[in-house]
């Protein structure tokens, strides 16, 4: 069985520093892991969060086909992953809660958010997580 590193590249998402502040007049959106609801779907782009940034990198942007994952979560199930498939009318960041898998090779992008969301791969996130309270995954 191939990791996962070997089918996408793994990016982490955009570090704040502090906390998001939303401007009506922002150049970009952002999601966040709050705006991926339980059955792994997000809101529609255009309601996500307008955010003023002067520069950015640009591996934190999302694009359509590409799978986001929580990279902290509390439970079994916890590591919500969902496909960005939808266009948006500005860029759309992702924050630092959330991994970007780009580049997916050898497997549809909705068969890998379907196998990241099932009981064996959340185990799997599990089983590598760290922390006591609140468990986070490590890029590796």
């Amino acid at each position: 069985m191939k990791m996962l590193q070997e089918l996408t590249d793994i990016t982490f998402g955009y570090s704040f520093r502090g906390a998001i502040e939303g401007n009506p007049n922002g150049n970009y959106r952002v999601i966040q892991a709050r705006n991926i609801s339980s059955d792994s779907t997000f809101e529609d782009p255009s309601e996500l969060e307008r955010v003023s940034i002067d520069s950015t990198r640009s591996e934190a942007f999302v694009k359509r086909g590409e799978v986001l994952i929580t990279s902290r979560g509390a439970t079994v199930g916890g590591f919500k992953a969902t496909l960005f498939d939808c266009d948006s009318d500005l860029p759309v960041l992702a924050s630092s809660s959330l991994f970007i898998l780009h580049s997916i090779k050898e497997v549809l992008p909705e068969y890998l958010v379907a196998y990241l969301n099932s009981d064996k791969a959340q185990r799997e996130l599990q089983d590598r997580a760290t922390g006591a309270t609140v468990r986070s995954i490590p890029r590796s």
